[in-house]
């Protein structure tokens, strides 16, 4: 998550409070108008700086500023209008400018070039090109991107937060192996560059390549062992390629402390949304590692936790009603798994793990309805109808049971464990030989 500037808490406790817009120094307004931007919020962005232009007249930085939300507003003739006394002044925001002027005008492969060519003889420092990148992101097209981004790392003159931000680049644009590269070359230059080893993990396992995903883990709890980041990083790699609950559990936990607001940590960056998957997801693998080490009750309150998050997730409520069954809670069984069959109601697993439930509780009429609407559903599908003709032969229905073992007869399953069944039926009627083969050799 990104922090916000205590100027911006300020301007907005004003504003909520229906105050007049404060006064504010030229550098705090700034900072509000490239917090505002950074939550999408250009219009509002623009008229901070005007009411800042009206306490500062003639600022040459926010002046600039105006031209650069201009921009990304989409209001190009203003924005040239304003920005012609600064043209000719070789200042590196004005050169900024020109960038941006360039990039929107459709000049951005020139644009990306001259600035590769400017930093190369230094006249621009590796952390700036990056800046004048990620300015203009939303407007260079994403080829080009995966294009140029790993040609520039030969000319960021060894700069590790420069290396590892155009790592941080790649990534978002889901080229993980040339992201890859860039973080290995970033810890080249700085092995304690902790972003770098975050980064470095989550793309090695985007790749799928847990080795490296681990190694990268180690590395950096070395660093910092209790980085959330890194230790659901490394907590979910336990759990999906070593299967070793003790140590998934071991790093979830401090994920989970720093979720749950109990563990404070600095070095996390990532968008809310991202923050809350992952949060989510913590909860879910937590849920099935105390499921698989037999602790329900644990199991259940993160399954809760998790579906809290993301109340649409049809396998965690059923996963959820697993666990109510085990503990002997049948109802709650049955509610759960009555909304993971809302979410998903062409999944027969839950609609069966249903009628299982509403066996045990003895409500059998129900079960026989719930069959007969996955049997409409799936009129083929013959492990129903054995489903069907053993719970009424359970229940002495002997006509319903009788009639459904005939149906299962027109199928004449291969599978042998269903042949055994039906043949067992039938040959407690009398009827040896109703499978047409050789019971004795069957």
């Amino acid at each position: 998550m990104t922090k916000k500037s205590e100027a911006y808490y300020r301007y907005k406790k004003a504003w909520e409070n229906g105050h007049n817009f404060p006064y504010f120094d030229s550098e705090d307004i700034e900072q509000i108008v490239f917090d505002l931007l950074d939550e999408g919020a250009a219009n509002e962005a623009l008229w901070v700086l005007d009411e800042g232009l009206e306490q500062h007249r003639n600022n040459e930085k926010l002046t600039k500023l105006k031209i650069l939300v201009l921009i990304h507003l989409g209001q190009i003739e203003l924005a040239k209008q304003l920005f012609i006394p600064y043209r000719d002044d070789d200042s590196y925001s004005s050169e900024s400018l020109e960038f941006c002027f360039d990039v929107v005008g459709g000049r951005y492969r020139s644009a990306v070039r001259r600035l590769i060519a400017k930093m190369h003889k230094k006249s621009i420092s590796p952390v700036d090109f990056v800046n004048l990148l990620d300015e203009m992101w939303s407007e260079i097209p994403k080829d080009f991107l995966c294009e140029i981004l790993p040609l520039t790392l030969t000319h960021l003159n060894d700069n590790v937060e420069a290396t590892a931000r155009i790592g941080a680049m790649l990534m978002d644009l889901e080229k993980y192996p040339e992201a890859i590269v860039a973080f290995e070359k970033a810890l080249d230059i700085d092995a304690y560059d902790i972003y770098s080893w975050q980064d470095l993990s989550r793309c090695a396992l985007e790749v799928k390549d847990y080795d490296k995903c681990l190694e990268a883990c180690d590395f950096g709890l070395a660093i910092d062992p209790d980085n959330p980041l890194i230790n659901f990083v490394c907590g979910y790699v336990y759990f999906i390629h070593k299967g070793d609950l003790q140590e998934t559990v071991k790093h979830l936990l401090i994920s989970k402390s720093y979720f749950e607001g109990e563990l404070e940590h600095d070095e996390i960056t990532l968008p809310q949304d991202e923050i809350e998957a992952q949060q989510s997801c913590t909860y879910d693998i937590l849920g099935e590692c105390y499921a698989r080490l037999g602790n329900n009750d644990e199991a259940i309150e993160n399954f809760k936790k998790h579906l809290k998050l993301s109340p649409k997730s049809h396998d965690g409520w059923f996963k959820l009603s697993l666990e109510y069954l085990d503990k002997g809670d049948l109802p709650m069984a049955l509610e759960s798994v009555d909304k993971a069959i809302r979410l998903k109601r062409s999944f027969l697993q839950y609609r069966l793990f249903k009628v299982s439930i509403l066996t045990t509780m003895k409500k059998y009429e129900e079960a026989m309805s719930e069959l007969d609407r996955m049997i409409k559903m799936k009129p083929n599908d013959y492990r129903l109808i054995l489903t069907k003709a053993e719970l009424a032969l359970g229940r002495e229905m002997y006509d319903v049971a009788d009639a459904e073992f005939r149906k299962l007869l027109k199928f004449n399953p291969k599978e042998e464990d269903v042949r055994n069944l039906i043949r067992q039926y039938f040959e407690s009627i009398g009827e040896n030989n109703a499978l047409g083969d050789d019971t004795e050799n069957s």
